[in-house]
């Protein structure tokens, strides 16, 4: 590799990533979340009942697709990995990896096959441009930062029509304070998250956080607006109709997360220009108080007997980071935000 410094933009005609052997299969960087180490298999996805599948080059356009032969064998075993809409096998492979014109030699990387059931969780640990994951898991596989000498990297969203995403070797960061990460994996984690400490998530001005256990925010570009575990879904339902009563649905339901000792996010309300005009707005529920997160930890657990008390996990999406650029140190373990 020839710099220590990346930088990809979504108006870079080489900002996608290519496996050796499949010149016409490439990872676009649509979202900035969407560089995990996985890919979609090229073929015409299969018509599920009720659901329309999408023209194949639209998907991959999208996506990013593969072959499935791409590469050479890994040696790990095929699994089942879950994201936020569905549960897909995934096949293992290595080979040489281009991203932004620069090679990464000898890269385990994943080709999803066919979805196997829609209607997936968050916090899927196979996903993401994670730096550090916990080895003794059988089902986590090496992430594609981990595999790279980059050690920091930078989401800037604060230019709709150019977002950036920027990976160093080094510490690059421009701004002067900074948000402390949390490590998860002491809670059972697969991988190392970014998530900070929230102390307060305010809807319409009411904190909505429980007093009694901690809570969690994980950095998740992939994540449209805010996924709540249950019962914060429906503390924040309840406070966005009080609100609504008074001034109206419009004007209900606004969102503020305090992370860190000065720093606030705020749920980007209404339509967004920039992404064409959706709104990114969304407030989910989560299937479990982590998503998955916890989910093999959970599952010993269970198997033991012996419950362990982990924090609750809210997911900061994409509505949160718009306007922003968001710095992450993997090493000296910590985050900035900038306007």
């Amino acid at each position: 590799m020839g710099s220590d410094r990346l930088i990809l933009s979504r108006a870079s005609p080489s900002a996608g990533w290519r496996t050796a052997g499949a010149p016409s299969c490439w990872w676009p960087p649509a979202s900035a979340r969407a560089w995990p180490r996985s890919a979609a298999r090229c073929p015409e996805p299969r018509r599920s009942k009720g659901r329309s599948p999408p023209k194949t080059e639209e998907y991959c356009d999208r996506y990013g697709c593969s072959r499935t032969h791409v590469g050479r064998p890994s040696g790990l075993d095929d699994n089942v990995v879950s994201f936020a809409g569905a549960y897909a096998r995934a096949i293992w492979r290595k080979g040489n990896v281009q991203l932004g014109g620069q090679s990464f030699g000898d890269v385990t990387f994943g080709v999803l096959g066919e979805t196997q059931s829609f209607g997936g969780n968050a916090g899927g640990p196979n996903f993401g441009l994670i730096k550090t994951a916990a080895t003794q898991d059988a089902e986590i596989r090496p992430t594609f930062l981990g595999q790279t000498p980059f050690s920091s990297l930078a989401f800037d969203f604060r230019d709709l029509a150019r977002p950036v995403l920027e990976l160093a070797e080094a510490d690059r960061s421009i701004a002067s304070s900074h948000v402390g990460l949390i490590d998860l994996r002491s809670f059972g984690a697969g991988v190392e998250y970014y998530a900070v400490e929230l102390r307060a998530l305010l809807v319409d001005g009411v904190d909505i956080l429980p007093d009694a256990k901690g809570v969690v925010g994980i950095l998740d570009t992939g994540t449209t607006g805010l996924a709540l575990p249950r019962d914060l879904f429906v503390a924040f339902d309840a406070v966005k109709r009080a609100t609504a009563q008074q001034v109206g649905i419009r004007a209900a339901g606004n969102v503020e997360a305090r992370i860190g000792s000065d720093v606030t996010l705020h749920l980007r309300r209404g339509r967004v220009e920039g992404l064409g005009g959706v709104s990114v707005d969304v407030v989910t529920p989560l299937e479990e108080d982590a998503g998955s997160v916890f989910l093999r930890a959970e599952m010993a657990d269970a198997r033991r007997g012996q419950p362990t008390e982990r924090p609750l996990v809210v997911f900061l999406g994409l509505a949160f980071l718009l306007g922003l650029r968001v710095e992450i140190d993997t090493v000296k373990k910590h985050a900035a935000f900038l306007t």
